[in-house]
């Protein structure tokens, strides 16, 4: 789907004709202040002239908004987000490693940058907007975070095919309930085994999740010979994937661990069975609780190893 039309279809903020037909009374409504706009396109082109075609469009609307409502400026201009960064395995599931070694390197948040500071001021001159004071915004989250996060899961076993066609899987004890852009985003994890980095990669095998889903963390994985127990790390997973993670199936999500330099520390515990559980109620026509006598804002008693 061309990214215009993905465009159009994004359900936040208001359709330009409703800002263009807004009652000028609503800029000198006390409980009301219309400091800004904000925009966003999503990260499916590694091209730094779409942020470029963006800007300019955005800023030419700003210019008819303004004469609609009588010379109001802007002091605040967001231009969102949807940067990738190098390596961004989004959309990319369906790819070999040999394929993806092929694709162009995605811009740094460096040069997002500079193509978006450039083509602001440029387009705010042409359209004859004053800078001074204007507030200028971006939110690169993913492209500064993605990379700086990994998921670590350990081998539980090894299967093997011969008929009706070979085929082998690598069973973790992970999930993609703990990894959503597997599926929301269709994401390729970059994938390792630390202890055998070196190793030569002389298999091919669909990497697999716990759950019963179909829980296809990566498909046709070139790795290394595995066997249970070694350790496998999924990279760039720093973006999205602990705020998105679920309890499909009840399951517990992991921890999560903070490593500066050679210091490591847990700033999430791992969730028990029992709190995955604690919301639930038993109607009292099933032999549960009156409803009076719960409480459903305390937590179980367990004990939490980390």
């Amino acid at each position: 789907m061309p990214i215009r039309e993905v465009a159009q279809r994004y359900k936040p903020g208001l359709p330009p004709d409703d800002v263009l037909a807004l009652d000028r009374a609503l800029l000198t409504d006390p409980a009301l202040d219309v400091s800004g706009v904000h925009c966003h396109v999503a990260r499916h082109s590694r091209r730094p002239e779409l942020f470029e075609s963006m800007v300019a469009s955005l800023i030419e609307l700003l210019a008819e908004v303004r004469d609609a409502w009588g010379g109001w400026q802007p002091r605040e201009l967001d231009l969102g987000g949807g940067f990738s960064y190098p390596g961004d395995p989004m959309g990319l599931s369906g790819l070999s490693d040999e394929e993806l070694g092929d694709l162009p390197v995605a811009p740094t948040p460096a040069e997002y940058a500079e193509v978006l500071t450039s083509t602001v001021r440029r387009e705010l001159t042409r359209q004859r907007f004053a800078t001074d004071g204007l507030c200028l915004e971006i939110e690169p989250g993913r492209a500064v975070y993605a990379t700086a996060g990994l998921h670590l899961t350990r081998v539980v076993n090894v299967k093997e095919q011969r008929d009706p066609a070979p085929r082998r899987w690598v069973e973790t004890d992970t999930s993609e309930a703990f990894l959503p852009d597997v599926n929301l985003e269709h994401v390729r994890w970059p994938t390792i085994l630390p202890e055998k980095a070196a190793a030569p990669l002389t298999q091919t095998a669909d990497l697999v999740g716990r759950s019963c889903g179909f829980d296809l963390l990566v498909p046709d994985a070139r790795l290394p010979v595995v066997t249970a127990g070694d350790l496998l790390a999924l990279l760039v997973t720093g973006a999205y994937q602990d705020a998105g993670a679920n309890n499909f199936n009840a399951l517990p999500r992991p921890a999560t661990v903070l490593v500066s330099d050679s210091q490591a520390e847990m700033i999430k515990r791992r969730e028990t069975v029992a709190e995955v559980f604690a919301r639930d109620v038993v109607p009292e026509r099933l032999g549960g609780a009156p409803h009076w006598q719960s409480n459903d804002t305390a937590m179980p008693s367990a004990k939490v190893q980390p």
